[in-house]
Formats: structure tokens, sequence, C-alpha cells
């Protein structure tokens, strides 16, 4: 059978590190390919049937995402991650950057903004500590006009979560755009999860 897989370039941005790092480390875990090529940062795994080979971009700011577009020309998917326990990491994330991204990549994909409660993920108890709390996320959310919001607290149940809606809108995206393509892709999915058993 040949083989198909649906290309995926997703940009990962968030000025908080181990805040991006959960998110590689999540994709790292269901991904097919046991030796992701890290200086490539491509990984392959099946999502709804469909192999996918997602390319990850990670950049700390807008702009350090836009200073390697020669190496990117096209993304699907932006997740943009803030640390909810850094309030400042919500006063960086401004529209006028945002639309100079879209801008200089022509995005029209799928955009989540994500907040990560670090504190609760490595259990620090810091009750006091001044967070972003829902609100703030949603109307950030809103005034840049992305697609999902969410926080994650519990991982990898909100990754899941997370992963799972942004790939079921690719894949009603794919099945659209290409029937005949995606059934043959879902097809080939369906044999590697096989061949996995």
């Amino acid at each position: 059978m040949k083989e198909f897989s649906y290309k995926i370039n997703l940009a990962i941005i968030g000025t908080d590190t181990k805040c991006n790092e959960i998110f590689l480390d999540y994709l790292d875990q269901i991904s097919l390919n046991s030796q992701t090529i890290e200086s490539e940062g491509e990984r392959f795994f099946i999502q709804n049937d469909i192999p996918v080979k997602l390319k990850v971009f990670v950049a700390l700011t807008f702009h350090e995402m836009i200073n390697n577009y020669d190496q990117i020309k096209k993304l699907s998917i932006l997740i943009y991650v803030l640390n909810i326990n850094d309030i400042n990491s919500i006063n960086n994330l401004n529209y006028d950057n945002y639309t100079d991204f879209c801008n200089i990549f022509k995005f029209k994909g799928i955009s989540a903004l994500v907040g990560v409660d670090l504190n609760h993920i490595l259990e620090k108890n810091n009750k006091n500590e001044v967070h972003i709390n829902e609100f703030s996320l949603i109307q950030k959310t809103q005034e840049l006009n992305f697609i999902y919001c969410f926080e994650v607290k519990d991982t990898p149940k909100d990754l899941i979560l997370l992963y799972n809606s942004i790939f079921k809108d690719i894949s009603l995206k794919f099945s659209i755009l290409n029937p005949e393509l995606f059934e043959k892709a879902k097809n080939y999915g369906k044999e590697l999860q096989k061949l996995k058993l």
C-alpha cells in the first residue's frame, strides 16, 4: 500500500521555555517514530486514523518566529502558550505583533491560546500568587480572534483535549479539500495501526 500522510507545520510560541517543553514532550510521547529528528522537529503519529507528519517550530516571540520565516514558509497551526503564573506573559501578547505574524506567514490556520498552570503541574503550592484568570484568557482570545482557548493544569488529559480538538478541525479540512486523498490516507493509517498492534 502506498504511503500517505498529512504534512502539517505547527508553531509553538511562548516566553516560558518550561511551558513550551510540556507541549513538545507530549508530542514526543504520541510520536510513532522513536527517534524524533530534533534538529528538524518532525514527528509522525496517527490522529483520527490519519497519518500525520508534524513539523514543529518553537519560538519565544512572534518576532523570533518571523525571523525564521525562510526555514518555515507556511504554518497550519499556532499554539501561543502563556504561563498563567506569570502575569506579564499575557501583557507581552499584543494585537500588533500577532498581525505582523499573520501578514508575514499569510496565516489563516488554527490558532489556540493556551494558559499553562506550571505551578500546578510541577506541584508547587503558591496559593497567594497572582495569576492570569480564565476570564483574562478568554478576553485575550477574543481580542486576537484566536479559534481556541485552553487551560492546561492536568497533563496529559488537557493536552489530549487540546490536540484532539485541533486535529479534528485539521482532519475535517483535509476531508473537504481532498476527499479522495483523505480516504487513502485514512486507509493507510488503519493499516499502520494494525501493524502496530
